[in-house]
């Protein structure tokens, strides 16, 4: 064998060892290329010759080694476009549904609002120096429902608090028989209850504006075109079934889904109609606001008598209260209501009233009543989104128990009596109407922010009687200003079609807050303090749009009425 020959072969036998090493990395090529039945060593030597010759063992292995590295490649890109698909779903899509579109919505129809109505005058809102009538003239007026109303929130505020503790105990009670959650709320069980109820509380504020929806319009138009007591007499026997199936579980231990199912009676708009009856009854508008004012400051006292009892009665005494008070409201409005809305000015009746949106023309039919909206649903969204994960929040921090959340109603009602009593008239005089409604929207927010900073029991009980009552003062004031701006035929739709809109918002709010509040966990044992502060911000923009539209009813005008001989000049 010539040297030539010899140096392949020892050459073939070193490179055979080395492709014999790296053959597992690319089985497959080696497969492909090699014969399947190779008679025996000597042919299979010269097989392994001819691919050295050929140089196809390194270009099969840089080949095997390529493909492992792109499949590596591909499978990082693969993982990467999946965990960015899982953060989009989990972080940004609730992020922008929650966070971006809530505010952008308000600060886009804040805008819109009241930039399209630019270049018009005259001035719609007009602060009235008049003073109101008497309290005698209001009580004659509005004496009967104003009982059925006491009465109404003085059973209801007996017994709410204890209703949900009902449903903690119910899902505590799964796995330890005797728990009460009514004193044991710091116990693992009834916190662990707490999002449990928040989800039915969600499903609850799904279904609201679906009712509203369609009971609403349909209802305040009856009210127009048949007068109001039928409505009322409607509206009472529903929340009379409500409460029904609440007594039946407190008393009889049956399901707590019969209470959540006879609910949604509750879901019927039961202060539309009332509302439009006192407008009925009160033709003298100064005296609205002030009269309204009175209504609720007395309602309040009644609130805070039913949460004083509630704190000394059982749950289930409590909740019997409360079922009285539902029989004894029924029954003065069969026997003692009288009708407010006379023959002569009722509105003819026609099927398409029923349709669920007839009603939403009333709300653009001036620019008054269009900021106003505006503001009473940017406000529903705020306040109700904020409130419902407040009460939340207290319970996993601070281990609120019943006796806390009647002693914290209880300041509440105290400051809000106070202020709608003894503020409403002094700071009518000093600010006028949409100067109140500023100073309100100004000490709710600073109320939920020093709640939200709030490390201890007597910090929510200082906070709510310092700021609870001007924080309420607002809503009196845009019910009287809302109530004076259509004519009585309309009114009941006008006030079931903003009571549709402000619970549809206020369905929505708990919602985005829950969303914001589970993403952020600013009570996390190991949450930063900067996620606490990021909370209370996306609440308290929402407050700027508000306080916007609020401002500009000061500047508030609107086209002439046509064939009007006068002349049109800026608002001051």
């Amino acid at each position: 064998m010539h040297l030539p020959g010899i140096l392949i072969l020892v050459l073939g036998q070193l490179l055979l060892g080395c492709a014999t090493i790296e053959v597992p990395v690319c089985e497959s090529c080696d497969n492909q290329l090699e014969p399947a039945n190779a008679r025996d060593d000597e042919d299979l030597l010269h097989f392994r010759m001819l691919q050295v010759s050929a140089g196809l063992v390194p270009k099969e292995h840089a080949s095997g080694r390529n493909r492992v590295e792109m499949r590596q490649h591909v499978t990082s890109r693969h993982s990467a476009l999946q965990w960015l698909v899982q953060q989009a779903e989990t972080k940004f899509l609730p992020f922008a549904a929650a966070v971006l579109l809530p505010h952008a919505l308000a600060f886009l129809a804040a805008h819109f609002i009241m930039s399209r109505r630019s270049g018009q005058a005259v001035e719609v809102l007009h602060e009235k120096k008049e003073a109101p009538k008497s309290l005698s003239y209001i009580i004659e007026r509005a004496g009967p429902m104003w009982l059925i109303h006491m009465l109404g929130i003085f059973s209801f505020a007996t017994g709410a608090p204890s209703v949900e503790y009902l449903y903690l105990n119910y899902f505590a009670r799964q796995s330890h028989p005797d728990i009460d959650c009514a004193t044991q709320m710091a116990a693992a069980p009834c916190a662990e209850s707490v999002m449990k109820c928040l989800k039915l509380q969600i499903i609850r504020g799904f279904a609201l504006p679906l009712v509203q929806f369609i009971v609403g319009p349909a209802l305040g138009a009856l009210s127009d075109a048949f007068g109001r007591k039928p409505a009322i007499l409607v509206i009472r026997s529903c929340l009379l079934i409500s409460t029904t199936g609440t007594i039946a579980v407190a008393w009889f231990s049956v399901p707590i889904w019969i209470d959540f199912c006879l609910g949604f009676f509750t879901m019927i708009p039961w202060g539309a109609v009332p509302f439009a009856w006192y407008m009925d009854r009160m033709d003298h508008a100064p005296s609205i606001v002030y009269a309204v004012s009175l209504i609720e400051g007395s309602c309040i006292v009644c609130a805070a008598m039913g949460t004083a009892l509630g704190t000394v009665l059982s749950s289930k005494m409590a909740i019997l209260v409360e079922f009285l008070g539902r029989v004894v409201t029924l029954c003065i409005a069969v026997f003692f209501l009288p009708e407010s809305l006379p023959a002569e000015k009722r509105m003819p009746f026609c099927w398409s009233s029923l349709m669920p949106t007839a009603a939403f023309q009333v709300l653009f039919q001036s620019p008054l009543v269009e900021k106003l909206s505006a503001i009473s649903i940017i406000n529903s969204f705020h306040w109700a989104g904020y409130y419902t994960m407040f009460g939340r929040f207290l319970q996993s921090s601070m281990a609120w128990t019943r006796l806390n959340s009647y002693q914290g109603g209880l300041a509440e009602h105290i400051s809000q009596v106070l202020w709608l009593s003894l503020g409403v008239s002094f700071l009518l005089r000093a600010f006028g109407q949409t100067g109140l409604m500023v100073f309100s929207t100004c000490a709710c927010v600073t109320s939920n922010i020093v709640q939200m900073l709030s490390s201890r029991p007597w910090h929510i009980y200082l906070s709510s009687m310092v700021l609870s009552g001007p924080s309420f003062i607002g809503n009196a004031v845009v019910a009287g200003i809302v109530g004076a701006a259509v004519p009585g035929k309309t009114q009941g739709m006008l006030q079931s079609a903003l009571a549709l809109v402000t619970q549809v918002a206020g369905a929505l709010g708990p919602v985005a807050f829950a969303t914001v509040y589970q993403l952020l966990d600013p009570t996390a044992p190991s949450a930063p303090s900067w996620t606490m502060y990021l909370y209370i911000l996306y609440g308290a923009l929402f407050a700027v749009p508000s306080l916007a539209l609020t401002l500009s009813l000061r500047r508030n005008i609107e086209r002439k009425a046509p064939g009007s001989a006068a002349e049109v000049s800026d608002a001051k």
